[in-house]
């Protein structure tokens, strides 16, 4: 569901008091305005590539310890501690810290990781999501007491429709072969590297419009254009149709004539599913892999169990508990709508190996934590390259209210910085990034 992407969107534009805020940021400086609270979790894993040993930690180190950024925190605000698995050399971390959020979930995806401790959330993130517990909660509630496809979830998009694009920022029309699709350019539509973005909404609602600012702040962020892809939804449509749109996305782009080891995936809720398996089908298919992959508060676990036990499932400002169970069943249902038969995948239980170096990043008292914790660790574990970001008391997909709230501005920069690191480091593609595709 992607309710609190349009409240905040809309909060946020009408919050702006300054006329200039409209703008696309141009550089970090202008958009960090207060500490952001944020764990880095660098993953350092080690690959065995032709009987040698490819270090992974320089890529990870510079992609996420805030090189560009930490400048704008008070001192005293940054805590760096080396860390092993489960354990820490510093002192027990600040109570500010969620207590259900233990040392080994900030520890242990990785052997040795670098771990940077931003603590507390800023006034303006705690009010949004105060508002966001009294309007869209309640909301997400009475939908999961009867998930029925006659709900309008199209409305939410068209809606959208209202919140204007931001300044300077252009965009046009792409057809893809079964779904629309839109190219973001903030003045980089010129520069090689470009993001394929899939959006979220629970496979069922959101779109082109409801994303487009984040979209378009992504696009300055990371000096790229973006392609933004309006997949195929429930209920007219099984989640296979939208790993296909992906993939068309993807392909479209190559034949545009980008190269793979200048494209970055990324995605936020569902579009975060959508981001691991459309990689993962990327392999499944020959293709060239992209450069690097992003997700934004990522569902990665079709079994709504381990969500629901976690400690700090109730915590969450935007999602009742409800929320899961229902649309993990209409999931279920969609699964059989075609011949296969064959229930959803969870990436989490895919071949991971290969993948291309991975963002992650999550707030600590949302119901996708625990989703984006077990990716992280799974993927460290098949010696993927893995950045996980976690942000004190940070909403669902944050970063959608970056008018509003200075942790979403400093969360974009890192993508950014994210996106840029990955396209230019050539070392960590293999030679398949290199090859001719026939599209």
């Amino acid at each position: 569901m992607c309710g609190d992407a349009l409240f905040s969107s809309v909060l946020s534009h009408f919050a702006s008091a300054k006329v200039g805020r409209e703008k696309v940021p141009a550089s970090c400086n202008e958009v960090v305005e207060d500490p952001a609270a944020a764990v880095a979790l660098t993953g350092s894993s080690s690959r065995a590539l032709d009987g040698g040993r490819e270090n992974t930690a320089e890529f990870t180190a510079g992609a996420a310890r805030l090189e560009r950024c930490e400048g704008d925190f008070p001192t005293g605000q940054r805590r760096s501690h080396s860390t092993g698995v489960g354990r820490l050399t510093d002192a027990t971390p600040s109570a500010a810290w969620p207590p259900f959020v233990s040392q080994e979930c900030r520890t242990s995806v990785c052997a040795d990781p670098m771990s940077d401790f931003f603590p507390g959330a800023s006034l303006r993130s705690q009010v949004l999501a105060h508002s966001l517990r009294m309007t869209v909660k309640p909301l997400l509630g009475v939908w999961a007491q009867w998930p029925s496809p006659l709900w309008p979830a199209g409305v939410i998009d068209y809606a959208a429709r209202i919140v204007p694009p931001l300044r300077g920022v252009g965009h046009r029309s792409v057809r893809l072969e079964h779904c629309a699709a839109e190219l973001i350019d903030a003045g980089n539509l010129g520069n090689e590297t470009v993001v394929l973005y899939l959006h979220g909404g629970g496979f069922l609602t959101c779109g082109l419009n409801t994303h487009r600012r984040l979209v378009a702040r992504i696009s300055a962020s990371a000096e790229a254009a973006v392609l933004s892809v309006g997949y195929r939804m429930m209920p007219k449509h099984p989640i296979r149709d939208a790993i296909a749109d992906g993939v068309d996305g993807y392909r479209w782009l190559l034949g545009q004539g980008f190269e793979a080891r200048k494209i970055v995936i990324a995605g936020d809720s569902a579009g975060g599913y959508l981001t691991f398996m459309t990689a993962l089908t990327l392999v499944d298919l020959d293709l060239p892999r992209p450069a690097g992959l992003v997700a934004l508060s990522p569902l990665t676990d079709m079994d709504p169990a381990g969500k629901l036990a976690h400690p700090g499932a109730g915590q969450c400002p935007v999602f009742p508990r409800s929320v899961l169970t229902a649309l993990t069943g209409l999931a279920d249902q969609d699964a059989h709508r075609d011949a296969t038969g064959k229930p959803c995948a969870s990436p989490v239980d895919g071949i991971l190996e290969g993948l291309p170096p991975v963002l992650i990043q999550v707030g600590s008292t949302e119901m996708l934590y625990p989703d984006a914790e077990l990716m992280a660790e799974r993927l460290a574990a098949s010696g993927v390259p893995i950045t996980f970001e976690v942000w004190d008391r940070q909403v669902h997909v944050f970063q959608a209210a970056a008018d509003l709230i200075p942790e979403a501005n400093h969360a974009i920069a890192q993508i950014g910085n994210f996106v840029r690191t990955a396209t230019t480091a050539h070392t960590l593609h293999s030679d398949r990034s290199d090859e001719t595709v026939a599209l």
